[in-house]
């Protein structure tokens, strides 16, 4: 050691400036500065950079990358970070800088230094960060390499980016940022990315929760109480909109005999309101808030409709009737199958003799042969007349009402009739 300080004090005197270096002396640390464009060949590790430059533990993981540049670092290096020894462990780079074992009691105070908020420099560790508000847990004994927890800045709102090490290089998998919509924070996913929830057990032969959406309440839960899905999409102004829902909605919050209904709600005509569109009661119950008389077609065999309205027909042909009198009809569609009723009034013009009656039907089809429709109609007064009703002749789309007029006068026939979409 002294050879040393011998060999300093003659560089010193060569180039004639004081050169100072650090220096360890019998465990204590002596400095001497290196001016340019005096240096020092092949440095070997010092102790100095323990602590910052100021001699004091470093305040951030920043901190230590910024003032310990990388010629000067080495593997196995130690640092002092705010109490907690931080080295390079695995390599030089900042990205190798994490702290030398799990769990570091470090502070709130400390995890605000750590999370930069526009340098991008990222924060590291393979243990437990504990602050004041709660736990940021970076790593498990189980999972191997190291994870990344970063806050970039923004114009507006700022967002925690989750990273990953995928072939060599970090990978964005997963960002929780401030969703202006709904005004809660949102996890957000790389582009062509969805989540997967993965449940192993060894069951075999039952359903198995893999995932459980809770809503807690600081207050006393009444009827109409329970948890949300909320879906958003992006429309053509670039704005997200809310796009649907499902809820589980509390009907009875009676201690050990809840009762619940499932709603499915969607936007209707508006980009920030939901309304609610169907339901499934918890006895088993299904009923919708629009099906009966939706303005919307409810026409064709690809969509397979639950719906319900009514009508009032239209008379396309006639044989020996007059006086035609077609009342509102009701309709119901299930499926692809449609069942009519309703009434006709009429009067025969001759009798006795065959009449008909072809009448237009609530949803277009191409019948394919006349018993593709059928049905009966009942005269009220008296039953004196009863008739058929039938599809109107191959790849027609009516119906027709079939009689034989046995005395004259007004007839009230009542009808019903089935028909299948085609």
């Amino acid at each position: 050691m002294k050879r040393k300080i011998l060999i300093y004090i003659l560089l010193a005197l060569v180039v004639g400036v004081s050169i100072i270096a650090p220096i360890s002396c019998h465990g204590q640390v002596t400095e001497l500065a290196l001016p340019y464009p005096v240096k020092l060949i092949n440095p070997k590790p010092i102790d100095f950079y323990y602590f910052n430059t100021s001699g004091t533990p470093y305040t951030s993981t920043s901190q230590v990358t910024t003032q310990v540049i990388l010629a000067a670092r080495y593997q196995g290096q130690t640092f002092n970070v705010n109490g907690v020894e931080y080295w390079f462990g695995a390599g030089t780079a900042d990205i190798n800088l994490v702290a030398k074992s799990g769990g570091g009691g470090i502070t709130n105070g400390a995890i605000n230094n750590e999370i930069p908020k526009s340098n991008g420099t990222n924060l590291i560790s393979s243990g437990l960060f504990t602050s004041t508000s709660g736990d940021i847990d970076l790593g498990s004994t189980s999972i191997s390499g190291n994870r990344t927890i970063s806050a970039p800045s923004s114009s507006s709102n700022s967002s925690i980016i989750f990273k990953v090490n995928a072939s060599g290089s970090l990978a964005e998998i997963l960002r929780v940022r401030y969703d202006g919509l709904t005004g809660f924070s949102a996890l957000e996913f790389p582009s062509n990315q969805y989540p997967e929830i993965i449940s192993n057990t060894s069951i075999t032969n039952s359903v198995v929760s893999s995932l459980s959406i809770a809503v807690t309440s600081s207050g006393t839960p009444a009827n109409g109480f329970g948890p949300s899905v909320l879906f958003e999409g992006t429309n053509v102004g670039s704005q997200n909109s809310f796009s649907g829902s499902i809820s589980a909605i509390y009907t009875d919050v009676t201690n050990n005999s809840q009762n619940a209904d499932f709603s499915f709600s969607l936007p209707n005509n508006s980009p920030s309101a939901l309304t609610e569109q169907l339901r499934i009661t918890s006895d088993g119950r299904l009923y919708g808030k629009s099906l009966h008389n939706n303005s919307g077609s409810v026409t064709g065999t690809a969509n397979q409709y639950i719906a319900s309205g009514t009508y009032t027909p239209t008379t396309l042909s006639s044989i020996n009737v007059n006086s035609i009198t077609l009342n509102v009809f009701n309709w119901i569609r299930v499926g692809n199958v449609v069942t009519v009723s309703g009434r006709i009034d009429l009067t025969p013009t001759s009798s006795p003799l065959a009449a008909q009656l072809e009448f237009s039907l609530p949803i277009s089809t191409s019948l394919p042969a006349s018993y593709s429709l059928s049905g009966s109609a009942a005269e009220s007064s008296s039953a004196k007349e009863s008739g058929a009703i039938a599809g109107c002749c191959p790849l027609g789309n009516s119906a027709v009402l079939l009689f034989y007029a046995s005395a004259g006068g007004p007839t009230n026939f009542y009808c019903t009739f089935t028909y299948l979409i085609n």
